[in-house]
């Protein structure tokens, strides 16, 4: 039997909680090493920080999250030395199986917790009398204190980036270049440079023109000094189809991925992401399903698996799964969107207008509200919200205007709005197959041009509409 292990958020005991940022950082770093062990069913982070991090509550925690063994343990940091303490606890009886204390400098800890994951997969491996292994773990070298300052450097830039707002973005670019300056060839900043540089395009900060390309480019380097970095490869398989529409370089980038983290559920969810765009949608359910056994609490991987069924029309599958996210998580942003399409495709209009009503994102909630409005027979309502749309965000909604009128099957406006998308380089076009408003369009031989000018694998009609 395959083991199954979840590391739970190192706590962080220094005074004032200063160093709070390394505790995340080395719980991140350690689960993404042993995401490369082939074998080993690894719960990710996401889910694991659900839990709490409570070293009395590691057995139910692992129970929660049905795996084997978890990992727990906590940081301190006392002067210039930074203390590790790490246990490994069987679920079954919350015997502790293992513990150990590394202690280091402060200006010293860029290997530890290679040295954790080690020590956890050799134990994993008398456990369980088979022999799994770390593939690229460092072989045993000088350390210098430039590779702790600039490892310090990208998990203070981590923690920025996960924040996500457009300030923490900025200063995260900073500490990654900062980085980069005493490490040029640290894998890490550059994927996590590479992370923001995208995300301060996407929200317009940089001109689309300079920022993906840089961000691809700077991906790249990343897997030439690292080809076991999975996160780079999907970095660059996403800005490879969403941005340059290149599906096919991204479909192997992918495949990289789970070649080099086939425990990673952030490899998995964005391959499933993929594979919807490029109308595989069967395999895309499988692919986040798999992301959801991995990541069991996250509200995405749950959200994500319901939009691939309602797009195959298993809408009572759908139903159950929303009706459990709604219990689990009640606040969750997605929840009025996937219900909206969920009742549009059920031709349940009146349904859809009330949840659609709590949409946050004004450009889907114009959108989604002028399809519900015209199936109500409320067609100048309809029109008015569309016009609505039109007028404050013609450019970043040019592909949900050309949903709208698909669905009031008015095709030609629908292509009118399609091909301004792809001048404008939108990358909702990357949805082209995998929208659930575009089916009026199937039969028209202008929807499979622009697929092929996407660069999107030739289907039929009845391929997409029975998938």
């Amino acid at each position: 039997m395959s083991p199954s292990l979840a590391v739970l958020p190192y706590s962080n005991l220094s005074e004032g909680g200063e160093f709070s940022y390394f505790a995340r950082g080395l719980t991140e770093t350690i689960t993404d090493s042993l995401s490369r062990v082939s074998g080993l069913k690894l719960i990710a982070l996401a889910s694991a920080s659900n839990t709490g991090e409570s070293d009395q509550d590691a057995q139910a925690m692992g129970d929660k999250l049905g795996v084997a063994q978890v990992v727990t343990g906590s940081v301190e940091k006392i002067g210039e030395q930074v203390r590790v303490h790490t246990r490994l606890v069987r679920v079954a009886d919350g015997k502790s199986l293992w513990s150990a204390v590394h202690e280091r400098q402060v200006d010293n800890v860029f290997a530890i917790h290679d040295e954790i994951s080690q020590f956890i997969v050799s134990r994993l491996s008398e456990l369980m009398a088979e022999q799994y292994q770390l593939p690229g773990s460092p072989s045993a070298g000088t350390v210098t204190q430039q590779d702790s300052s600039a490892y310090l450097l990208v998990l203070q830039a981590n923690a920025l980036r996960q924040g996500g707002s457009g300030q923490q973005l900025t200063e995260a670019q900073q500490l990654y270049r900062q980085a980069l300056q005493l490490k040029p060839d640290y894998p890490q900043a550059l994927i996590g440079l590479a992370a923001v540089i995208r995300a301060r395009t996407t929200l317009g900060d940089i001109p689309r023109e300079a920022g993906f390309p840089e961000a691809l480019s700077l991906a790249h380097r990343a897997v030439l000094l690292a080809p076991d970095l999975a996160d780079a490869f999907v970095q660059i398989g996403e800005i490879q189809y969403r941005h340059f529409w290149d599906f096919k370089q991204a479909d192997a980038s992918f495949q990289q991925a789970l070649a080099a983290a086939p425990g990673s559920a952030t490899a998995h969810a964005a391959y499933g992401r993929f594979l919807s765009k490029v109308g595989r949608h069967r395999a895309a359910i499988q692919q986040a399903r798999t992301a959801l056994e991995l990541d069991p609490l996250s509200p995405g991987a749950l959200a994500s698996l319901i939009i691939r069924l309602i797009r195959v029309n298993e809408l009572d599958q759908a139903r159950q799964l929303l009706e459990q996210m709604k219990q689990r998580y009640p606040g969750d942003a997605n929840i009025p969107w996937l219900e909206t399409n969920w009742h549009i495709r059920h031709q349940s209009y009146n349904e859809a207008l009330q949840w659609i009503a709590l949409e946050e994102l004004a450009y889907l909630r114009q959108s989604l509200s002028a399809m519900a409005l015209h199936f109500l027979d409320r067609k100048g309502q309809a029109q008015k919200t569309l016009n609505e749309l039109i007028a404050t965000d013609a450019e970043g909604a040019a592909f949900q205007i050309a949903e709208v009128y698909a669905q009031w099957q008015q095709l030609d406006l629908a292509f009118v709005w399609l091909d301004k998308a792809f001048s404008q380089g939108d990358p909702g076009l990357s949805e082209l197959y995998s929208s659930v408003n575009l089916h009026n369009l199937y039969e028209d031989e202008r929807f499979f041009a622009l697929a092929a000018r996407l660069g999107l694998p030739v289907l039929s009609a009845q391929a997409l509409r029975q998938p």
